[in-house]
C-alpha cells in the first residue's frame, strides 16, 4: 500500500498536469489608436487641358486632414478606418499663373495583417481659373504597418483628366 505522502504527491503531481495541459487566457489585448493630424503637403500636376490645352505644370501647396483609428486585434491584425480631406491645397500654374482650388476626401475601411501593404485608389476634384481648367486629380495611396506598428503612408499622384 502507498504511503499517504506518495498520494498527496500524485495528486498534487495530477493537479500540475491539469492546470499546465488547461488553455491559459489570452495574456494581450486588442489595442484601439486614433489618430486626427494635419500634413503640409507641395506636389506638382502636369495638366494637359491648361494654358489653352497647351497643358502646363500646376505646383500645389496646402494641407491634408488624415484621420484614422485602427485596432490592432491579439493576432497581429489591424482593423482600420482611414480618410483624409484636401484643406486650404490652392495651385498655380507655372506658365500661365491660373489659379487652382484642390478638393475632396476619401474614407477606406480595412484589415491588414503586420507588415502587409494597402493600396487605394482615389480621385480629388481641382477647379481652375477661366474655362476648360478643371480636371480630376488621380491619386495612389500605399500604406503599411511596419515591424514597430507604425503607420507609413505613400502618397503620390497618377495624373489628370479634363474635365
Amino acid at each position: 500500500m502507498k504511503s499517504k505522502a506518495s498520494r498527496i504527491g500524485l495528486c498534487l503531481l495530477m493537479l500540475a498536469v491539469l492546470f499546465a495541459s488547461a488553455p491559459s487566457p489570452a495574456r494581450a489585448e486588442a489595442i484601439t489608436i486614433n489618430e486626427n493630424t494635419v500634413a503640409p503637403v507641395t506636389f506638382g500636376i502636369l495638366v494637359s487641358c491648361a494654358a489653352g490645352g497647351a497643358g502646363e505644370m500646376v505646383d500645389f501647396t496646402g494641407n491634408f486632414h488624415y484621420i484614422y483609428t485602427l485596432t490592432i486585434s491579439e493576432s497581429g491584425q489591424t482593423h482600420y478606418r482611414f480618410s483624409t480631406q484636401a484643406q486650404n491645397v490652392v495651385g498655380v500654374g507655372q506658365v500661365t499663373g491660373d489659379s487652382y482650388v484642390y478638393s475632396g476626401g476619401y474614407m477606406e475601411t480595412g484589415v491588414l495583417s503586420l507588415g502587409e501593404i494597402g493600396t487605394t485608389l482615389s480621385d480629388f476634384r481641382v477647379i481652375g481659373q477661366g474655362a476648360g481648367n478643371n480636371f480630376i486629380a488621380h491619386t495612389l495611396t500605399h500604406f503599411t504597418f511596419n515591424a514597430n506598428g507604425d503607420l507609413v503612408v505613400d502618397f503620390v499622384i497618377t495624373g489628370a483628366t479634363c474635365m
